[in-house]
């Protein structure tokens, strides 16, 4: 069995499930109108603020235990966030093409 899946689907899920409240935040920042709406800049900054002490000196899964609520928040606002962004189409007919 391949060593990254040793620990069967529990942790590879884990694997994949945690790093979606930091892409949550960078969805957020790069991609939401300026300014941010307050329940975004708030949830971003107490989501940061409550984990960087934590971060800083020594972090465990634990921890998260108590952010669990701002993670579904910046999920739901970062889903929010990708639907409003309107993607140019072309409209051309290709005709050029030979």
């Amino acid at each position: 069995m391949d060593e990254n899946f040793a620990g069967g689907w529990p942790i590879t899920w884990t694997r994949i499930v945690h790093p979606l409240p930091v892409l949550a935040i960078m969805v957020v920042i790069v991609f939401a109108k300026v300014p941010l709406e307050p329940t975004a800049f708030r949830t971003t900054l107490l989501f940061i603020l409550l984990l960087s002490p934590y971060i800083l000196i020594s972090y465990y899964d634990r921890y998260g235990a108590m952010t669990v609520g701002l993670k579904m928040l910046l999920l739901i606002y970062a889903l929010f966030v990708i639907r409003q962004i309107k993607v140019p189409r072309n409209r051309s007919n290709h005709s050029d093409a030979v």
